[in-house]
């Protein structure tokens, strides 16, 4: 399983950098696309079972995602106010939906909220390439650092359980280890921004700014790994799907990616208008 997990990182780090740094155009808007629709069949996996409706809910979220991304007048209304709403539903109904432990009783709220959260990924996963691949590489890695200081923090003084019906392995002193691990990152980033302009800009729009937001995105991180960890098991699914091995599903992977970057992209937005128009 170790060596599968390692393989499939490495296979999956190769693939990234070569799509990153792509000269054709439409590489990474297209990669975006296939992986949000395989998530989005991963997601149907979770609540039904006919093959017909699983492929029909993937190919209609991947059309979604396709308009807002390809035509610049419905990119242009739609995209705030669908980071505003993703911000709005990590922070305000997911906290509740875990506490409550809510389970899906309609088919129309699965669907709903299955876009709801992939939808904006790939938006959120577009939007920050646009801005910069370092931008976007960082962003990603914020959410890698607070997961793995979270684990490791979490293995070597881990007491306290955070969420021990939806996620036994998960303790307050491994978040608390996330939101160290990300403030460190975010010391480092400083330092070595002066050798990449795009994150160099970002880091000084963002100010005072720059700390709480990396630890809002470590927070969101983990939410979104205890969300996905609450609907697998509703499902009675130890992985969302097979088709990275040693991982799982891509949803498996993105999780926690779900609930941070749609709140990076916003916040990106928000720091840039804050700018343009010297709010800050």
């Amino acid at each position: 399983m170790l060596k599968q997990r390692v393989l499939t990182t490495c296979a999956l780090a190769l693939l990234l950098v070569a799509l990153l740094y792509s000269s054709e155009l439409w590489v990474w808007p297209m990669f975006v696309l296939v992986t949000g629709v395989m998530a989005s069949e991963e997601w149907a996996a979770l609540h039904w079972s006919s093959w017909k409706i699983k492929v029909s809910y993937a190919v209609v979220s991947g059309m979604i995602a396709a308009l807002i991304i390809l035509l610049p007048e419905i990119h242009s209304v739609t995209l705030v106010p669908i980071f505003i709403i993703s911000a709005i539903f990590w922070m305000v109904l997911v906290p509740i939906w875990l506490v409550r432990q809510w389970i899906f009783q309609s088919n129309i709220l699965h669907a709903l909220t299955g876009w709801l959260v992939i939808v904006p990924t790939m938006l959120a996963v577009n939007e920050l390439k646009t801005q910069g691949v370092a931008v976007l590489i960082v962003s990603m890695a914020v959410i890698w650092i607070s997961d793995v200081s979270a684990y490791f923090v979490g293995k070597a003084i881990g007491r306290r359980l955070l969420a021990p019906s939806i996620s036994p392995g998960k303790t307050w002193e491994g978040v608390l280890g996330a939101i160290i691990g990300v403030v460190c990152f975010g010391f480092v980033l400083r330092e070595v921004s002066i050798f990449d302009t795009q994150l160099a800009l970002v880091i000084h729009v963002a100010g005072w700014y720059w700390f709480p937001a990396l630890m809002l995105l470590a927070l969101l991180g983990v939410e979104g790994d205890l969300f996905e960890s609450w609907l697998k098991r509703c499902a009675g699914v130890k992985d969302s799907g097979w088709v990275l091995p040693g991982h799982g599903g891509v949803l498996d992977r993105i999780d926690a990616l779900t609930a941070a970057l749609p709140v990076a992209a916003g916040l990106m937005v928000w720091a840039a208008v804050g700018e343009k128009y010297n709010v800050f």
